[in-house]
C-alpha cells in the first residue's frame, strides 16, 4: 500500500485459501481509494464450519467478521440443515466507497463470459 499513489484508484482482489483474512484488512483497505473484489468462503468455509465455531470462544471468524456470533443463522447453527442456496461455495463481494464503482460493476457483470451482452428490462 505504502507505494501507491494517493491519486491512484485501485482494485483489489481477496481471494483466500481459508480463513487468514481479517478484518483489519478491509479496514487497511478502506483508507485508500480502493476497490475490492472479495471471494468469500460463504458455503464451503463458512457453512461448513459454523457448526463447531459456535462452540468455540476464538475462531478465524472472529477476526474476520466481528459480531458474527449474534446473527441469526450463528445462533441456529448447531445441526440445522442448509438450504441449497444457502450451501453456495462461494459468494463474490463487490465493496467500493464510491457510487461510480457499483455502476461500474453492474456494467461489468452485464457481460457474460462469452463476451454477450445482457439486455435490462
Amino acid at each position: 500500500m505504502a507505494e501507491l499513489s494517493p491519486r491512484a484508484l485501485s482494485l483489489a482482489f481477496v481471494d483466500p485459501e481459508g480463513f487468514e483474512v481479517r478484518f483489519a484488512l478491509f479496514e487497511t483497505l478502506a483508507t485508500r481509494r480502493i476497490d475490492i473484489l472479495y471471494l468469500f468462503p460463504g458455503g464451503i468455509g463458512v457453512a461448513r464450519n459454523l457448526g463447531a465455531f459456535v462452540k468455540q470462544t476464538k475462531t478465524p471468524l472472529d477476526d474476520l467478521i466481528p459480531g458474527w456470533r449474534s446473527l441469526r443463522r450463528a445462533k441456529l447453527a448447531a445441526g440445522e440443515r442448509l438450504s441449497a442456496e444457502e450451501m453456495t461455495v462461494y459468494h463474490l463481494l463487490f465493496f467500493s466507497q464510491h457510487p461510480v464503482g457499483l455502476e461500474l460493476w453492474r456494467g461489468v457483470t452485464q457481460i457474460e463470459p462469452s463476451g454477450q451482452r445482457q439486455l435490462r428490462f
